[in-house]
């Protein structure tokens, strides 16, 4: 198997952006020699491994962070995935601020500062998204929220749940780092320490100064977490309120059907004796003066008493059902 990479050598002063190089899965193994098979899930995108991941070996560690895939070595950084947009701008962002007392804390060794540094380029796309995806949001109103804009409102509400999933993932990465020395310990290959539990002074201050920016990108990420829960309960108020104005809706198309049953119903009584009028029957009735203008008015009056009972009684049941 094939991997397009980009290496990232910490060795030189202004790392060169390069252009990417095909490792197969035995020069791979040379990186990290502890690496196992199943451990070549991470790295190949065709697997479509989403789940955000961090696999520790002796001689480096292989992470998996919103987009990057990467192997991490004491001197060199391997990112897979060459493709993706966001690892062509992160390689401008790695030679830029790699030896940026400004950016990172350049006091660390170079893994750790390499780590940082994702940790920063994801915190800002991650901002970004949540930027963008507020817009959207704040977009929908009231006037809009017609079934025709709710498949996007949808999609929407989509977007937002996958967002929330996947820096749910990535601070899950950092917490379990936070929670635990000895990984901080084992993450730091270049250390001179070889027992966390006689660690020399230079190697624990430089920990404590990890474990400080972990912790800060952690809050950062559940500061992000909740804004997009908050996005999230928005448009399911959103969404709850178009779905009370259709049912208010609907509630009137049924009062109209129901209106105009009624009437039906109330003419057919009428109808039915102005069948029997009507009908070739011998009778007296033909020859009654004014019999046409009096049973119009039997019709009429009989019509009005059943609509009037019938809208009665549906009246009441409405008002026990409510009550109730």
């Amino acid at each position: 198997m094939i991997f397009p990479l980009y290496i990232f050598d910490f060795t030189l002063e202004h790392p060169p952006c390069g252009i990417p190089k095909n490792y197969t899965t035995e020069q791979i193994k040379d990186l990290i020699f502890e690496i196992q098979p199943r451990d070549f899930n991470l790295l190949d995108k065709s697997n479509n491994y989403k789940i955000s991941t961090l696999i520790i070996r002796k001689s480096g560690y292989l992470l998996k962070l919103y987009n990057f895939r990467c192997i991490i070595t004491p001197t060199k950084a391997y990112i897979f995935n060459t493709e993706n947009f966001n690892i062509t701008n992160f390689i401008h962002f790695f030679n830029y601020n790699f030896n940026n007392k400004n950016m990172i804390s350049i006091a660390l060794p170079s893994e750790l500062r390499f780590f940082e540094l994702l940790l920063i380029y994801v915190c800002n796309q991650t901002d970004i998204t949540i930027d963008q995806l507020t817009i959207l949001v704040n977009q929908i109103s009231f006037e809009n929220l017609k079934s025709s804009n709710l498949k996007s409102i949808l999609s929407l509400q989509n977007k937002l749940t996958i967002a929330e999933q996947e820096y749910i993932e990535i601070r899950n990465v950092i917490s379990e780092l936070v929670k635990s020395k000895e990984d901080m310990f084992d993450l730091y290959l270049s250390k001179k320490s070889t027992d966390y539990n006689n660690i020399i002074k230079d190697d624990e201050l430089k920990l404590d100064e990890f474990e400080i920016l972990l912790e800060n990108y952690d809050n950062q990420l559940n500061e992000d977490i909740n804004l997009i829960k908050k996005l999230i309960k928005e448009v399911d108020n959103k969404l709850r309120l178009a779905d009370i104005s259709l049912a208010d809706f609907r509630n009137m198309i049924a009062l109209y059907n129901t209106q105009i049953s009624i009437i039906s119903l109330s003419i057919s009584f009428g109808s039915f004796i102005a069948a029997i009028y009507g009908m070739n029957l011998q009778n007296n009735m033909e020859n009654l003066i004014g019999g046409l203008y009096i049973m119009t008015s039997i019709i009429i009056s009989i019509s009005l008493i059943i609509y009037n009972l019938v809208y009665c009684q549906l009246g009441k049941k409405l008002k026990e059902s409510f009550s109730d």
